[in-house]
């Protein structure tokens, strides 16, 4: 069986307009229909903060074990420092683990 070729919308593909002025005609029509509804905006907005404060809750949390991350690993940032400035390694993998 032939495998389908999956196809990128580029600029200059045939019926690349109109798919695209399509998609944003109803794209359009959709922010315009929630706006219109005072219940749907209200619900809009709230999952909106929800959603920020529990993507910025991760982010929190990914920060502290990026740093714990990059001190256990060998290119950290003391040891790229080091290495900037000529000192060679200085043994971190051995202490940290």
């Amino acid at each position: 069986m032939p495998v389908a070729l999956k196809r990128g919308y580029l600029l200059w593909d045939p019926g690349f307009g109109y798919r695209f002025f399509t998609s944003l005609a109803g794209l359009l029509v959709t922010a315009l229909l929630a706006l219109s509804s005072w219940h749907v905006t209200q619900y809009s907005w709230e999952l909106y903060h929800e959603m920020l404060f529990w993507l910025m809750d991760g982010a929190h949390r990914m920060a502290w074990w990026s740093v714990i991350g990059l001190l256990s690993s060998s290119c950290c940032a003391l040891q790229l420092l080091l290495n900037l400035l000529n000192f060679g390694c200085a043994g971190f993998n051995t202490v940290l683990g």
